[in-house]
């Protein structure tokens, strides 16, 4: 099946919403912290057009927004937040509306962009970068080994579920699967 990026994100968050994603598919409810996670994203992608890359440690570079990847090969697909171009290398960026560092639902999610980015453009991905809002704080995220070799077993975990169509366990914090 094709899975979406975010579905990493999901099923590290909650395995039961790729379950009810692709196997018994239901409407989303969007939730406070999505609108304001959408609309802070929006007027920081406003506010990026005038600033530097500095908040990334980075001197150069072109900016795009909401940029569209698809690899039949790897079978993924997601819409990047901001994706950061230097010559041949390509940084992703996914703009959260959290408080604390990077999580690890948030680290798959960007391992999963670098690998859609490793196949578009045939050049490895070293790391990526979590903008936090509200506070506009930057994270960088290595894209190593170990975060890929999670995102594999992970994607193997999705396809899993939906090939058996079998529902997964909730998480032990049964508020994030509401």
């Amino acid at each position: 099946p094709l899975l979406r990026v975010s579905d990493l994100r999901q099923w590290t968050y909650c395995p039961r919403v790729v379950w009810w994603t692709h196997v018994c598919p239901v409407g989303k409810v969007e939730s406070f912290k999505m609108r304001m996670g959408l609309l802070k994203e929006r007027r920081l992608q406003h506010l990026q057009k005038r600033r530097t890359l500095r908040a990334f440690g980075l001197k150069h570079g072109q900016v795009e927004h909401n940029v569209s990847l698809f690899s039949e090969t790897l079978g993924l697909s997601g819409r990047l937040d901001m994706l950061i171009r230097w010559g041949a290398v390509r940084y992703p960026v996914e703009i959260k509306f959290t408080h604390g560092p990077a999580r690890l639902n948030h680290r798959l999610q960007l391992a999963g962009y670098a690998l859609l980015l490793e196949a578009a453009y045939g050049v490895p991905v070293t790391h990526g970068y979590v903008v936090r809002l509200p506070d506009d704080t930057v994270d960088q995220v290595a894209i190593d080994g170990p975060l890929r070799d999670l995102t594999w077993k992970t994607i193997a975990a999705l396809r899993r579920t939906i090939d058996h169509e079998q529902m997964p366990p909730a998480n032990p914090l049964l508020a994030r699967c509401t």
